[in-house]
This record gives C-alpha cells, structure tokens and sequence, in this order.
C-alpha cells in the first residue's frame, strides 16, 4: 500500500479572506489606489446605489441633534428678549450664534452622499461635486485633524479635478478620544472603491489613474 502522506492543507490567509466578503474582491496589483484589506462596507453588499447622510456616524448624529436644539433656543431667547427689551449688541452676539449652530444642523439635513452608477455626488448646503466613476480614485482623500481636549477627527474629502478645494465627504465624519478616526476614513474611502470595483463601475485600470 502507498503509505505516503498528503501535504497538510494550507489555512487560509485572513487578510485576504477578508478582502473578499461575497465575491466583493480587491484582486492582485489593484492596491495603488485602495488597501489590500480593504472591504465594502456590510451594508452596501449587493446594492446598485447607496446614499449616507451626515448622522451615519454618531458623532455627526449628536452634533446634529445638539446645535438643532441649543440653537434654536439661542435664537427663541434672542427674540423674546428683543421684543421685552429691545436691542443689544450682546443679543446679537448670541443670536449670531445661534444661527451659526442652526446652519450646521441644518447642513446635516440637507448634506449626503450619493453613489450609483453615474458616479459619486456629495451635497452640503454650500456645495455640490457630481464625478463620474473614472475621476473618483484620484479625487477621493482623507484629512485629520486634532480638537480641544485631546479629541481626533477624520473624514473623507473629495477634490473635483482642477479644484483647490477640498470637500468633506458627508456620512463619514468621526470625532472622539480614539485615535481609530483616521483609520476608519480610510477604511470609508477605501469602502467606496471597493464596492464601485465590486459593481462594475470601476475597473483595475481605473485604480491605477
């Protein structure tokens, strides 16, 4: 009888299995643009279009909630306190205020990200960018920054070609005492491209722009 051995079977390398959740994969020689780990996010698996808003993180969700509510009472008082007493320069400083607190929440309302295959469009109150699949990878960054009392916030930016300015990318903002918020705008960037080159709107050569 042939008594030889067969070679034991090879475990699976996690990093790879793990960049390729339901045939969602990142093939060899595409990570110019997106990380060798990267993965579409669970909830965009098997979609043809996805839209986020600004409360998809909960630190947008509290910021939103927060200056709505602080903002317009600041308003409300600044009236009622006009119409008692008339006007004062400190009033005015507090409606001002207010009505800074009301447009970020309503910049969260109004704000989202739209991804289907025309492309990827991100809307604020202030700003609209409508790219088309081909443009995106070289358009698509990240930025960090350092708050008060030791708190960290990251996001995604996006830059329409020949533009200087860079605009946040709305459902992907993080601000906390982690030091894992640029870490997870990268792995929301890197989502993105992932989950395009999942649906076809990408493709390998696109990656390498």
């Amino acid at each position: 009888m042939d008594h030889r051995r067969e070679p034991p079977p090879t475990a699976a390398d996690p990093a790879i299995a793990a960049a390729n959740p339901a045939g969602y994969s990142i093939p060899p020689g595409t990570y110019a643009r997106i990380g060798p780990t990267a993965v579409v996010p669970s909830g965009l698996l098997g979609r043809e279009s996805f839209t986020w808003r600004f409360w998809r993180t909960p630190s947008w969700l509290f910021t939103t909630v927060v200056c709505a509510l602080i903002g317009a009472g600041m308003v409300a008082g600044v009236v009622m306190n006009i119409e008692a007493d008339g006007v004062s320069w400190w009033m005015l400083l507090v409606g001002g205020i207010g009505l800074l607190l009301c447009t970020t929440a309503l910049n969260a309302l109004v704000g989202r990200t739209r991804a289907d295959a025309d492309g990827l469009a991100v809307r604020t109150l202030f700003t609209r960018r409508r790219l088309p699949w081909r443009e995106v990878p070289g358009a698509l960054g990240t930025r960090a920054w350092v708050g008060a009392r030791g708190t960290t916030g990251a996001c995604v930016t996006v830059r329409a070609p020949g533009s200087r300015r860079q605009v946040d990318v709305p459902g992907t903002t993080r601000v906390g005492f982690s030091n894992r918020a640029l870490e997870r705008a990268e792995a929301d960037r890197d989502g993105i491209l992932a989950w395009a080159l999942g649906q076809g709107y990408l493709t390998h050569a696109d990656l390498h722009l």
